[in-house]
């Protein structure tokens, strides 16, 4: 995972932001560009974090595809089929994620690592992505008890995950972590350590 630290006063355009008070604020993949530390000089620049109504998503409403494994990654498939019916049954229910996709949480826990497959509606495919594949809820393993959300927040009608532990891409950073969907795997928009505090 590609990454960059910006001191303390650093602001940001508006597509990803953060109130400059806060302690760090680290941002990936931003177009919109990063204003100079030393030119950031005012007490304060109110941006804003990344909001579920940024990535807005058309809902599908059926008829849904039952999870396919044979038409499936073959890294998700080999979590799908112990859990085949139970996220069979859930996916009927209709997209949870996205607009047509169904979010299958804690598919495989170990050792206080989540990992969570995406099902596309339409089509029946699961994919794994790597943000996905062993994460963390920033708990650790017995230390405290896993988050009843999974660190998992997501929307039906938004292509934004956000993931509070560490990506499994992202292994040792601790964080709030903002990823949009692309359709096939997520790219990672930023994020905020923790201890840090949004607007």
């Amino acid at each position: 995972m590609r990454g960059s630290r910006f001191c303390e006063r650093a602001c940001v355009r508006p597509a990803v932001a953060l109130n400059c008070s806060a302690r760090w604020l680290v941002l990936v993949g931003l177009a919109a560009g990063v204003v100079n530390c030393a030119s950031a000089m005012q007490s304060e620049c109110d941006v804003r974090l990344p909001d579920f109504s940024d990535y807005v998503a058309d809902v599908f409403f059926g008829p849904y595809a039952a999870p396919d494994p044979a038409a499936s990654d073959p890294e998700a498939r080999e979590l799908l089929l112990p859990v085949l019916a139970e996220v069979r049954a859930s996916a009927q229910r209709g997209a949870n994620f996205a607009g047509h996709y169904y979010l299958a949480e804690s598919v495989d826990y170990a050792m206080g690592r989540h990992t969570a497959l995406v099902i596309d509606l339409k089509t029946g495919r699961a994919f794994l992505p790597p943000a996905l594949d062993q994460y963390s809820d920033g708990r650790g393993a017995g230390v405290l008890a896993p988050r009843a959300d999974g660190g998992l927040k997501y929307r039906r009608i938004s292509r934004l995950l956000i993931l509070s532990g560490a990506p499994g891409t992202a292994r040792g950073i601790t964080a709030t972590h903002y990823l949009r969907w692309t359709g096939t795997d997520f790219a990672h928009l930023g994020y905020l350590p923790d201890g840090t505090s949004a607007p």
